[in-house]
């Protein structure tokens, strides 16, 4: 199974001895992870933000079955998501949903 961990996680926090983290959560050893050019196709350090937010509903979920776990997260998501859409309407941004397969194609420059 494997577990691919922000970057800087994996260089900080594990060392190049820590033989299963460095084959099951680098996500230096994922090449779907990063585009032609090399680079990487999410921001890991959003991702780890995001785990962090996720950690504090921890007490809540504990107890719950996958499918009411799963539709609780998918809830506090959606709500999260629509503020953070409000908020930066509010201060003039413009965000939009991005279709996958505009995510998925290949950048051209």
């Amino acid at each position: 199974m494997a577990f691919p961990v922000d970057v800087f996680h994996a260089v900080k926090k594990h060392g190049a001895d820590d033989g299963y983290c460095q084959e099951h959560c680098n996500p230096a050893g994922f090449p779907e992870l990063v585009d032609d050019q090399k680079a990487w196709i999410f921001n890991s350090s959003v991702c780890e933000q995001i785990n962090v937010w996720f950690g504090k509903f921890l007490p809540v979920v504990r107890e719950m079955s996958e499918v009411h776990f799963n539709f609780f997260l998918d809830e506090m998501i959606a709500i999260h998501n629509a503020l953070k859409v409000s908020t930066l309407h509010s201060t003039g941004c413009r965000p939009r949903l991005i279709p996958v397969e505009e995510l998925m194609s290949p950048v051209s420059g």
